[in-house]
């Protein structure tokens, strides 16, 4: 297991500040880890990449979703380096070739070995699109999938859903809904072919859309 702390996460981020058990206590109670984790699976099951990042990877949502033996790397990225050592603490001995790095993915100079296939769940809303998606195709394999969530606009909640983990408003700032057609300009510009747009709900009420794109 690799892990590297990279110096590409400037101090000040919010998300900086926000506890992994907050984080990951408020995306349960709005319904969401269960989602991104279900998406991240049909990705590895329809794609069967050897290699697989996972941008604002957490505490490693999903990481138990990998079973196949034909995944050969694992690389998970976050800003957080807090939630990047429990990851190794969770996954590093039942992942193997595993590696984790600390990084703001909106910064151009951040290099990794490229991968087949990158999920990116609700990571858009809170970077700069057209820097993260430069740089994320430096990190997608010639012919590699992307596969994204966006959160989309929803009249009777917050972009940041209430819950009793108040810590969380302090990234509610950063947000910036993406649509689905910017995205899909942004990673046209960026060498990204759409190949699929799908549209899923949660019994909040929040909608959510799920794209996949092919590195050209």
């Amino acid at each position: 297991m690799q892990c590297n702390s990279t110096s590409f996460a400037p101090a000040n981020n919010p998300w900086l500040y926000v506890p992994l058990a907050d984080y990951e206590g408020h995306m349960s109670e709005i319904g969401q880890t269960g989602m991104l984790a279900d998406q991240f699976e049909a990705a590895l099951a329809a794609y069967s990449p050897k290699s697989v990042a996972l941008v604002g990877c957490a505490g490693g949502n999903g990481f138990d979703r990998i079973r196949s033996s034909a995944v050969k790397r694992v690389v998970g990225i976050d800003i957080n380096p807090t939630y990047l050592s429990e990851t190794s603490r969770r996954f590093a001995g039942v992942i193997s070739g595993l590696e984790l790095y600390q990084a703001d993915i909106a910064k151009v100079d951040f290099r990794v070995e490229p991968v087949d296939l990158i999920f990116a769940g609700l990571i858009f809303e809170f970077v700069d699109l057209v820097a993260s998606m430069a740089v994320l195709r430096t990190l997608c394999s010639p012919k590699g999938m992307l596969v994204t969530v966006l959160q989309q606009p929803c009249a009777s909640m917050p972009a940041v859903s209430p819950s009793s983990f108040v810590s969380l408003q302090k990234v509610a700032g950063l947000v910036r809904l993406v649509s689905p057609s910017e995205l899909e300009l942004v990673a046209k510009n960026s060498g990204f072919l759409a190949v699929s747009k799908d549209e899923i709900g949660l019994p909040s009420g929040k909608q959510f859309s799920v794209q996949t794109f092919q590195a050209v």
